[in-house]
């Protein structure tokens, strides 16, 4: 089964928030173990505006995985780079895609992620806060 999750990143740019646009963008996403998952990512300004990433040379965008909730540790148990989702106005919309190897591993239960978005060697933007991922138990294939 293949999962899909839609969430909204936001690259705080010192303006004032617009109301629609949340100011924590912490969210809760549920993955099942062996299965597929694809974590949609639309981008937007304060303002709501979005934010054509295209437009960022060099762009890295970044999804990590882990199991402990502190930000120091360096080897997370997933890591994944984000594409931009073709065909989408002002190439706003990440895509990362978790695939059955990445959660043969792991345990099933509760996990952290974040999403960041920057120019290595420049600026860099926590567009999706700590949040959590429960990994749920699956069927292996093979």
């Amino acid at each position: 089964m293949h999962q899909i999750s839609n969430l909204l990143g936001v690259l705080d740019d010192g303006t004032n928030l617009a109301p629609d646009v949340p100011r924590n963008t912490a969210t809760t996403v549920q993955i099942t173990q062996f299965g597929t998952a694809t974590i949609y990512v639309d981008v937007v300004y304060n303002s709501g505006a979005p934010v054509d990433i295209e437009k960022m040379i060099g762009w890295v965008a970044k999804l990590s995985v882990n199991r402990n909730i502190d930000p120091c540790i360096r080897f997370p148990d997933i890591h994944k780079l984000g594409t931009l989702v073709p065909g989408i106005a002002y190439k706003r919309r990440l895509q990362f895609t978790l695939v059955p190897a990445d959660t043969r591993n792991l345990a099933l239960g509760r996990y952290f992620f974040d999403v960041w978005l920057g120019v290595p060697g420049a600026q860099q933007w926590q567009i999706i806060r700590v949040s959590t991922l429960i990994l749920t138990p699956g069927l292996a294939w093979g």
